[in-house]
């Protein structure tokens, strides 16, 4: 029997996000990105928001992409017990 894997058609990067903080001058602005991933059948959700600091555009990809890697499984894990999988 094979390992049961979640369908990648099933889940939804619901928001691919950035929180932001101003001090008042650009220099100054930190931020966080952040990703949640929804499966849509069930509706169960896990999201992870990134350290806070300063990213250019390709290091808030790069966050997004990584923070996307961790929490794929972690909604498996989630989606197989809600589903009642065995051997998960």
């Amino acid at each position: 029997m094979s390992k049961w894997v979640i369908d990648p058609n099933d889940v939804v990067i619901l928001n691919s996000g950035w929180h932001t903080k101003f001090k008042g001058h650009p220099d100054k602005t930190t931020g966080a990105p952040e990703v949640t991933l929804v499966h849509r059948p069930t509706g169960i959700e896990v999201k992870r928001v990134a350290p806070w600091g300063r990213y250019s555009k390709p290091q808030a990809r790069e966050v997004r992409t990584a923070l996307y890697k961790e929490l794929l499984p972690e909604l498996e894990q989630k989606v197989a017990k809600f589903l009642h999988i065995p051997g998960r």
